[in-house]
């Protein structure tokens, strides 16, 4: 797993279609690192990734859901390209916890999109000279392949080209067929409409690989939004980019535009319970235990965190010691003593208090009894908190 950008900043994570690898997002990298923490994956047997026992779609899903767990991170926003993006579904199906919303790039929604195949990739990937080829084929073969599936001249770096040799041809069509048997059992939109995710759905009009309009599938998903751009093939839009200033450009776009027509493109509102479980724990001052929570909504301790965490960011418990800690830098910026703090706050003692303290927010209570900022605002959480004495001048 190759990390980009800020650790702070919202998790991106990227992964690849079928016989490339996670370089293959290089281009686009410095586009989209300053403001996000992004993320790139080598699915089995791509890349720099040894070959796998299993290539199976919801596997593959599980091995990145295990990765993410020992990063400590989710729920990210995830962007699959091409069959990448069977695996960002599939990543939701089973962990919906771990997902924010999903961006699918040139990603066939059904078997029966699939167009006839360029000469050039039949050749390369079918029998019988495939097996024969696919070990003897030069950089210019693998170039001239990739850009059978672009509809205009695109760039392709002598990294990528590295990387994708590394592919077997074994690995490769078994890929491809763990691919169709993902498909067939299920198209993605009937997936996704079963999940409580938001979507972006982006298609170019000239896909060689895939009928172009069949990306009006996606249509059927709540929270989708269905994009097309014109004279784009198959490769996505950001990598098809003729120029730095076009994949910023483009970057922006689809990563930073949150609002149609003055109100939200894809985000689904606020589930009832999870909004009750919000207020509870602010009127609680974090102290409403999670299983009390989800006794109250009717809901499981597993469902409400779940659930919880994908649409507000963070796990209940999480925003019950947010909640805790704001209020307790409330009483401290007002001059109270950090054992009282303690006390009223519901820490078990002025360690607690210490740990969270700093855990939260870096210094000790002692130096941010004196910085008053640290604390949230009353804007974010009106009348949420007792009134702080002024900020020393």
């Amino acid at each position: 797993m190759v990390q980009d950008g800020p650790r702070q900043a919202p998790p991106l994570l990227l992964i690849h279609g079928s016989g490339a690898s996670g370089g293959s997002w290089s281009p686009i990298v410095p586009a989209l690192a300053g403001h996000h923490h992004v993320l790139r994956a080598d699915l089995p047997g791509c890349g720099q990734s040894p070959p796998a026992v299993s290539y199976e779609v919801p596997e593959q899903a599980v091995r990145l859901a295990a990765h993410l767990d020992h990063l400590g991170l989710g729920p990210v926003t995830v962007v699959g390209h091409s069959s990448g993006g069977y695996v960002a579904t599939a990543l939701a199906e089973r962990r919906p916890d771990l997902v924010r919303s999903i961006a699918l790039l040139s990603t066939g929604p059904s078997s029966d999109a699939l167009l006839p195949q360029p000469l050039a990739l039949r050749v390369l990937l079918g029998p019988p000279f495939g097996p024969l080829l696919w070990s003897r084929r030069s950089d210019t073969m693998t170039r001239k392949g990739i850009r059978a599936t672009a509809a205009r001249p695109v760039d392709v770096p002598d990294d990528m080209v590295a990387e994708m040799r590394g592919t077997s041809y074994r690995t490769f069509r078994t890929v491809l067929r763990r691919n169709t048997e993902y498909l067939v059992e299920r198209s993605v939109p009937e997936r996704l409409a079963a999940l409580d995710v938001p979507v972006l759905a982006a298609f170019g009009t000239a896909d060689p690989r895939w009928e172009p309009s069949s990306v009006h599938q996606y249509g059927a998903v709540p929270h989708a939004r269905v994009e097309q751009s014109p004279g784009v093939g198959h490769e996505d839009r950001l990598r098809a980019a003729a120029s730095w200033d076009e994949r910023f450009t483009l970057a922006t776009d689809l990563l930073g535009r949150r609002r149609l027509d003055g109100r939200s493109a894809v985000a689904p509102a606020v589930a009832p319970e999870v909004a009750f479980a919000w207020r509870r724990t602010r009127a609680s001052r974090g102290r409403a235990r999670v299983e009390g929570l989800a006794g109250e909504v009717g809901w499981s301790r597993k469902r409400l965190s779940a659930r919880f965490r994908a649409q507000l960011g963070i796990t209940p418990r999480r925003a019950a010691r947010l909640v805790r800690f704001d209020h307790a830098t409330r009483l401290l910026t007002a001059g109270r003593a950090a054992a009282d703090v303690a006390a009223e706050s519901g820490y078990v003692d002025q360690s607690h208090l210490y740990r969270e303290v700093k855990s939260f927010a870096g210094p000790t209570p002692t130096a941010v009894a004196v910085a008053p900022w640290l604390a949230i605002d009353d804007v974010a959480w009106p009348d949420s908190s007792p009134t702080r004495s002024p900020a020393p001048v």
